[in-house]
């Protein structure tokens, strides 16, 4: 699924965003008391995290570039620092 998503921007935002979305909705819920479509997660998931995952943000449907390991990275990084921030 991720070297998928490497390849393809669609499978990134089709197959990791909802698994991602998932994880990151559950720890800004648990530990801070909002969900991820909040405006307030921005401010906790940061500016291009929150984009990522935001629920009106459009899958890509095409044949785009994928998502670099640096862009996944900083992604996953975002959300485990939700941990840090309770």
């Amino acid at each position: 699924m991720v070297a998928f998503s490497q390849t393809l921007r669609a499978d990134f935002d089709r197959r990791v965003v909802p698994r991602l979305r998932t994880v990151a909705d559950t720890r800004l819920r648990s530990d801070h008391g909002v969900a991820v479509d909040d405006p307030h997660a921005r401010d906790l998931l940061g500016p291009d995290a929150w984009e990522a995952l935001h629920p009106a943000r459009r899958a890509n449907d095409g044949v785009d570039e994928g998502v670099t390991y640096d862009e996944m990275d900083a992604l996953v990084t975002a959300i485990e620092r939700l941990d840090e921030r309770s």
